[in-house]
């Protein structure tokens, strides 16, 4: 192979590698997010659940959720 083709080839790989890298760390970025709505929304129920059941508005349906909820931890 000429050096010509090999210096392109190296320069493409590099490339390649750095466009990888950036992918892959723009996914952990928008797992880490998701993560931490999913963790928000949690705590805003359970704030809402705690709130409810002081004015004791509590409904049926709130019961069913919360167990449901339970359940899939």
């Amino acid at each position: 192979m000429c050096w010509l083709c090999q210096r392109r080839t190296l320069d493409r790989n590099f490339l390649l590698d750095h466009l990888v890298m950036a992918l892959e760390n723009q996914l952990v970025d928008t797992q880490g997010s998701w993560a931490e709505k999913m963790a928000k929304q949690d705590r805003w129920w359970v704030e809402d659940v705690a709130h409810e059941e002081e004015e004791g508005t509590a409904t049926c349906l709130f019961r069913v959720n919360s167990c449901n909820y339970l359940r899939r931890m």
